[in-house]
Order: C-alpha cells, then sequence, then structure tokens
C-alpha cells in the first residue's frame, strides 16, 4: 500500500464478505464507512467484496481469487464491457447528467 492508503487498502478480498463498505462525505470530506455484515469470530480477518471491474478478459483472467469461500466466482474482479458500461449510463442518466460527470470528473480539485 502507498503511504496515500487508507485502513481500506489492507482489507482482503472475499466473495462471501464479512463486512461492506460504503463512501460517505462527512465535514466536507470523503469517508469509507466500514460495517461487519456477518457474525465475525475474535482474530477473523475482515473482509470485503472489491466490486471491481474491468473490460480487459486478459486482466479479468489474471485476477485469480483465493478466498476460498463456496461461493468464490474464481476471480476478484467482474467483467464488463463499453456496451455494458453504456446501457447503464443511458438507462440512469440523461444527456445533460452525462455531460455535466464528464466535466466534473475532469476537474482535479484537491482539498486539505
Amino acid at each position: 500500500a502507498s503511504c496515500n492508503a487508507n485502513f481500506a487498502s489492507r482489507l482482503s478480498h472475499s466473495c462471501t464478505p464479512n463486512c461492506a463498505t460504503k463512501i460517505t462525505v462527512t465535514e466536507g470530506k470523503y469517508r469509507i464507512e466500514m460495517k461487519t455484515i456477518a457474525d465475525v469470530e475474535i482474530g477473523e480477518e475482515l473482509t470485503h467484496d472489491y466490486h471491481a471491474g474491468t473490460d480487459s478478459i486478459a486482466e479479468y483472467k489474471e485476477a485469480i481469487c483465493l478466498c476460498g469461500s463456496r461461493n468464490c466466482r474464481g476471480s476478484y474482479l467482474y467483467h464488463t464491457n463499453d456496451d455494458e458500461y453504456l446501457e447503464v449510463l443511458r438507462k440512469n442518466y440523461g444527456p445533460v447528467e452525462r455531460f455535466a460527470a464528464l466535466i466534473l470528473s475532469s476537474i482535479n480539485i484537491h482539498h486539505d
């Protein structure tokens, strides 16, 4: 983990996690909220599902999951493609919202 990382970068992936994470904003700063979603024994590793995706089939195949869960997907990434991404955008956001998201994502704002 880099020196800019936070606690979440140290959590392991599991296809059947015992924790869930959520991005929140507190006092104008982004935070990662984590809560348990299953009973956790003393000394048990805290895990969450990375919920990360890639459109690269090669990257997807290289992202081998080692969680050992009975429900293991075999990869800690989801495979997606541009068509699926565009379908979600079209379904949930109109042209103005899509354009605004594009503009906002290209603005580099640093808050200390």
